[in-house]
């Protein structure tokens, strides 16, 4: 490891000037470097010598995954015959009939027919194997997959088949085998993610993410949470002399030799190469790049030790080398030459043969470039691998290419036959990448925690009025008393507090408030509350993402007749992008920003955008959520004429009677952490994000009619055949129209018949929440996402109500999927995993697959005889119900089973504290209780907070008799203003983040009129 500092600040402070002068100085080849924090980092590679030592033991039992590949049956073969060694090779697919008789020949040799990327099966096969081979001492991982495209060729569905068995694959084994005694772990990466190469940028992803795993599980081993070696190993090419793929694979391996000095491995060679770096590595080593051929070439090429004072051009065989006299080919040469080959190849006229012309445009697929690449050899003197032509795309760029490389004349190109391939050498060094930390940021093993969610539903005030609502099989459809002064009723699903907003909670002004639109307001304070569920001071947080749906501007359209229409709060208080705007502007959040209007499906598919920018680095947890407020009986009115509600104003989903729906509003945000940052952290996760997607109709029938392939395809993108095989219950998007909920029905029958055409019948429930409080438009996936997250709370599934016959057009008999008719207790399958869609009527679909959440960690809470429960608000009022609703939350099901100390934690450490403030000194909860009881509004304290200093808390030991006086002169201090590091007193342990109620916000009524 080399770390060089450049000296203090911001190593980009100066933006990109600091890359380009790393390339413009570039001296040493395949050298890594790093900037961070004003750090300069390097990676490079070394030279190992020769080592002794014993890792592979004479009869151990060893797992292979590829087993059936060309590596793999040359290690099986090496383990069984030199050590006589049990071998379990794994492979997605049946033997055939020759493989068949290899394994049969071999003894020793077991196969076992599994798909690693599967974390079920691989769970499996670890236990096949263990009960029935007594154990395991190794893991060798060489499955992979190569499909070879330029990346803005290649489809995703290609990049996942690359991807997925060497990232979730190489997981999947560790995860399975981490409690066993191994002798090692090693998986099989390639040269490529050292080297690079074209066409190739999955492919050297995936070995990448190889090397880095070795190298986190090495730091693992260290901390003794795994156990043996843990190595990647870099290979060079491996090919035979009666290699099948020795033709398409002669000019790579020719280019290899003359750039490298490397040589290609022979699968006898590869295999007792790879004996011999297992048992001779050092422990320190995680990864390797076995070499074989001129070794004073490979130094020069791969070492930096060895490397030339200036740029090392690409080295060409001599034959390619500029010629003496200088006599090089011009490019109008080359490119006659080489439209000759492609004529002779394909038959076109020369004049039809444009230079600028992809390959693929002139008709040439993998094959007839593999040829082409054979040829310039002989051709130009240039040796070239086949990958170089996706690069290298047109005949234009590729003569310029083999100009550059020296191309000679047409009368001074080589004769072939004078060229001899050099004999293959022994091996003569091996590179080992130096690691270098501090390790590159983690984004998350690809699975999401919602751990914070907050709401307020029609008929409700919160989710546990939801929750009631769900389970009392109620219906929140009432008279709309807003537009009393009509000709006729309307009818919806209503929230009471759809005008009031806490202006002075967010330092906003009564004028400005008034002129905002009410669904900013009230999706500002769920946000907020949603952080707080989550166990977070909403303060204490910056890389925070914030992606929020919407659809209607109703507020503003009403604003159009009043004397400020033209107002600039108008304009700031009513534009879609400041819903998300405005909450990362007022809460200082960083991360990106976003509002998204696809309709009905806003909600889901701002959840997928705010997973898609968690994977992606952009921010280390998202807000999301969806709101909807109902303003202006016109939008009711044109829906109406849209005939999509309907008359008797219930919504009947799945219901022969079933004609249409009923308008809602509500608000619901929810907090979605990378899971591996949400269990390192400690947070109380809610729920998994197994998998999260989104595509669009297309062109269907019309604009708003619903695709059912296009359903079809969003399922089958989000569901793996594992994941389909494990859900239970589907909350469907369920508008309740005679025609739309057969065809969502079919669309689930089409994918699951291919996805898991063996599941039970009646075996995956239909939910449909609408039918409890109507269709809440941008947030009905947000109303559809929390009850799912209510239901996996409490394992209950409440059932759907205006329900008498089935729609005969629903078609369930001989599906896994059945009506939920009656309210159920939810049990089946561990742990439960439920998905949940949303359409918009313009054709963006989105669909959302969550699972229960995972057993927390231990908590490492520390023993204290008392403990300070501090609690503050922006005025006494709300301060005063936030104490009733801690006693509340205390005297329900989460409370009574409480940890004290947990509950210090939350509103000490997990809350923003204000000027209004009291605290308690508690020995238990029953203390806690019954001091809330007890308590007066004298006991409210409004102090002027002393931001400029925060203390760190320090406390005399637990066992210390002022102990419990220590903590009383706390209380007086915080109660007086005084600011407080609070995550001080908590850090000789790991306390847990509760779902504990959030901030009470005044009822402030505003209004246009």
């Amino acid at each position: 490891m080399q770390l060089r500092r450049t000296g203090p600040g911001d190593a980009l402070a100066d933006g990109w000037r600091p890359l380009l002068d790393e390339l413009r100085a570039a001296r040493r080849p395949l050298t890594e470097v790093r900037r961070s924090g004003g750090i300069r980092q390097t990676r490079e590679l070394t030279e190992l010598g020769r080592a002794t030592g014993t890792r592979l033991r004479t009869r151990g039992t060893y797992l292979l995954t590829g087993g059936l590949g060309k590596v793999g049956r040359a290690v099986a073969e090496l383990l069984t015959e030199r050590y006589d060694a049990t071998v379990i090779a794994v492979g997605r697919s049946a033997p055939d009939d020759a493989q068949r008789q290899w394994i049969a020949a071999r003894p020793g040799l077991h196969y076992e027919q599994a798909d690693i990327v599967s974390m079920a099966a691989t769970r499996e096969l670890v236990e096949t194997i263990r009960e029935r081979f007594g154990g395991l001492h190794g893991v060798i991982h060489s499955a992979g997959v190569v499909r070879d495209s330029l990346v803005q060729n290649k489809s995703a569905q290609d990049a996942e088949a690359v991807l997925a068995p060497k990232t979730r694959g190489t997981l999947n084994l560790d995860r399975c085998t981490a409690g066993l005694r191994l002798d090692f772990f090693c998986v099989f990466s390639s040269i490529s993610s050292v080297m690079g190469n074209t066409g190739q940028s999955d492919y050297i992803a995936a070995n990448r993410y190889l090397d880095e795993f070795a190298a986190e599980r090495a730091r693992r081993v260290a901390d003794g949470e795994r156990s043996g070696l843990s190595l990647s190993v870099n290979w060079p090419l491996w090919l035979d002399a009666e290699d099948e793929r020795r033709e398409q694979y002669q000019s790579l391996a020719a280019f290899l030799r003359g750039q490298f000095g490397m040589e290609p491995l022979s699968s006898r060679r590869g295999a007792e190469l790879f004996a011999d770096l297992v048992d001779g590595v050092p422990d320190d080593c995680h990864q390797v790049v076995p070499c074989v051929g001129d070794a004073e070439l490979l130094r020069q090429r791969l070492l930096p030790a060895t490397a030339p004072a200036a740029p090392i051009a690409p080295a060409a065989p001599a034959a390619a080398r500029p010629p003496a006299d200088g006599s090089r080919a011009t490019l109008e040469d080359i490119g006659a030459r080489l439209t000759e080959l492609v004529r002779a190849r394909t038959g076109l006229r020369p004049e039809d043969i444009p230079v600028d012309r992809t390959w693929g445009d002139l008709g040439y697929d993998s094959v007839m470039l593999q040829s082409l690449a054979r040829d310039l050899g002989p051709q130009f003197g240039v040796e070239t691998p086949p990958n170089a032509l996706f690069k290298y795309s047109t005949i234009s760029t590729l003569a310029a290419y083999l100009r550059d490389q020296g191309a000679p004349a047409q009368e001074q190109a080589p004769n072939p036959a004078a060229e001899q391939a050099p004999e293959q050498a022994e091996p003569q060094t091996r590179t080992q990448a130096r690691e270098r930390p501090p390790e590159p940021q983690d984004t998350g093993s690809g699975k999401y925690a919602v751990i914070g969610m907050s709401g307020i539903m029609p008929g409700g005030e919160d989710l546990a009025d939801f929750w009631r609502l769900l389970v009392e099989n109620g219906s929140a459809i009432r008279p709309v008393d807003r537009w009393k002064d009509r000709d006729q009723p309307y009818f919806a699903g209503t929230i009471d507090a759809y005008d009031a907003f806490d202006h002075s909670f967010f330092g906003v002004s009564a004028r400005e408030a008034m002129l905002m639109d009410p669904q900013h307001r009230i999706f500002l304070q769920s946000a907020y509350n949603a952080l707080l569920d989550a166990g977070y001071a909403p303060g204490s947080l910056r890389e925070v993402g914030v992606f929020a749906g919407v659809q209607f501007s109703e507020y503003q359209t009403a604003l159009q007749h009043s004397d400020d229409w033209a107002h600039p709060y108008t304009v700031t208080g009513n534009a879609h992008a400041m819903l998300a705007n405005r909450v990362s502007h007022l809460l200082d959040f960083t991360g990106p920003s976003q509002t998204v209007d696809t309709a009905c499906s806003s909600g889901l598919v701002a959840l997928n955008r705010g997973v898609l920018s968690l994977a992606a680095g952009e921010c280390d947890v998202a807000l999301v959520g969806a709101v909807s407020v109902l303003v202006d009986p016109a939008a009711t009115d044109a829906a109406s004429r849209l005939g999509v509600l309907s008359p008797d104003f219930r919504c009947a989903t799945f219901d022969k009677d079933a004609n249409g729906y009923v308008r809602a509003e509500g608000v619901g945000c929810v907090v979605v952490k990378r899971l591996d940052d949400a269990r390192r952290d400690g947070d109380a996760v809610l729920a998994v994000v197994e998998a999260a997607a989104e595509n669009h109709d297309g062109r269907s029938n019309s604009l708003t009619a619903p695709n059912p392939e296009a359903q079809v395809a969003l399922l089958k993108r989000v569901y793996t055949p594992e994941l389909a095989d494990r859900v239970s219950h589907i909350e469907a998007h369920g508008t309740g129209t005679h025609l739309g909920d057969p065809i969502e029905i079919g669309a689930l029958r089409t994918a699951f018949e291919g996805l898991a055409p063996h599941r039970e019948q009646g075996s995956i429930t239909l939910g449909a929440v609408k039918t409890n409080v109507g269709h809440l438009e941008p947030a009905a996936g947000m109303a559809g996402l929390l009850k799912l997250l209510l239901c996996l709370r409490h394992r209950r599934l409440p059932a759907n109500v205006n329900f008498k016959e089935r729609n005969p057009l629903v078609e369930l008999a001989g599906s896994p999927f059945r009506l939920l008719l009656e309210n159920e207790a939810w049990e089946r399958g561990t742990p439960l995993v439920a998905g949940v869609s949303s359409f918009g009527f313009g054709g963006s679909n989105a669909h959302v697959v969550l699972s229960e959440a995972p057993a927390a960690p231990p908590a490492r809470t520390v023993s204290r005889p008392h403990w300070i429960v501090p609690l503050s608000a922006r005025s006494a009022a709300s301060l005063a119900r936030m104490r009733d609703g801690l006693l509340a939350w205390l005297d329900g099901p989460e409370g009574r089973g409480a940890d004290l100390a947990d509950i210090a934690h939350t509103l000490a450490a997990g809350r923003d504290h204000f000027e209004y403030r009291t605290a308690w000194v508690v020995a238990d909860t029953a203390e806690l209780r019954q001091r809330l009881a007890q308590a007066r509004p004298a006991d409210v304290a409004k102090c002027r907070p002393q931001r400029l200093t925060t203390h760190r808390v320090t406390l005399p030991d637990a066992a210390d008799p002022g102990h419990r006086a220590a903590l009383e002169d706390l209380r007086d201090r915080y109660a007086a203003g005084e600011e407080f590091a609070w995550q001080s007193m908590f850090d000789d342990g790991r306390f847990g983040r509760l779902h504990l109620p959030g901030y009470a916000f005044e009822q402030n009524r505003f209004w246009f009129e």
